[in-house]
């Protein structure tokens, strides 16, 4: 995901629930610098190709299993973060 944090975009990805004890991490956080939109866009997209292939790695080489949607968000997790990013962005407006 993409996410413009002040004046400079960030990439965004959920861990997969599973792989959070190997990572020591629910999300990875990765700032994409001053790059315009397209560029921001561009770097992301291949962020979230790296990531996918080190998910998959991290499962391949672990004892977890992998299921068909383990590297996708739960509902409940989307529904968290959506509601933990709306209470953040309101408590951060005048």
């Amino acid at each position: 995901m993409l996410k413009l944090v002040g004046s400079r975009f960030h990439f965004r990805r959920v861990v997969p629930v599973p792989l959070r004890p190997i990572l020591g991490k629910s999300e990875i956080w990765i700032s994409l610098g001053r790059a315009g939109k397209v560029e921001a866009r561009h770097r992301a997209a291949q962020l979230h190709g790296q990531t996918t292939d080190l998910f998959e790695g991290l499962f391949s080489v672990s004892d977890i299993k992998q299921s068909s949607d383990a590297l996708t968000s739960l509902p409940e997790e989307i529904k968290s973060t959506n509601e933990e990013y709306v209470l953040k962005k309101r408590t951060r407006c005048p």
